[in-house]
């Protein structure tokens, strides 16, 4: 293997990203995306561009991060559009930032990013997966609201997120 420079790296490990994202069927028509900034986010939003200009993906709504990436769309032919835009209502179906690390690609929400942080999906799912049972041990109020059926408590949990609903949806 040839001995690649750090920003040769960077280059390879964004562009590896988004393609993995797409051929999983993680990246696709229509989405709402957020893009990063910085030394790596710039080849994955190039990349996207790639697969915009050839068809691949079509009706790609971009929110970025930064001036830099803004000029980057523009003249890669992303549309950008404000968080608060009407087409985007606030709502990403995913954003790209640390591209250099695929497992951080952001699955949901801008509260569930933030609350995310750098797990991994995986490790995502499995925190939310057992929030019932941690709320069932620790907290007094919930444990009324099910005593009293304000609320059932769920016997098992699997969490599927809106980016994977849509990809079946779109697949």
């Amino acid at each position: 293997m040839m001995n690649l420079s750090q920003s040769e790296q960077k280059v390879l490990a964004a562009r590896t990203a988004v393609e993995t994202l797409v051929q999983k069927g993680l990246i696709f028509s229509g989405m709402k995306i957020g893009l990063g900034t910085g030394s790596t986010a710039l080849p994955a939003v190039k990349r996207l561009s790639e697969y915009i200009a050839d068809g691949t993906l079509k009706d790609i709504k971009a929110v970025v991060t930064s001036f830099q990436t803004e000029n980057a769309c523009a003249d890669w032919g992303i549309p950008v559009y404000s968080f608060k835009d009407r087409l985007i209502g606030g709502e990403l179906d995913l954003a790209i930032d640390g591209a250099d690390e695929i497992d951080n690609m952001y699955p949901s929400c801008r509260s569930c990013n933030h609350y995310k942080h750098t797990l991994t999906i995986e490790k995502f799912r499995k925190s939310l997966e057992c929030m019932p049972n941690v709320l069932m041990r620790d907290s007094v109020t919930y444990k009324n609201a099910v005593r009293y059926g304000l609320i059932k408590h769920p016997e098992t949990c699997k969490i599927e997120f809106y980016f994977e609903k849509r990809g079946k949806n779109n697949g």
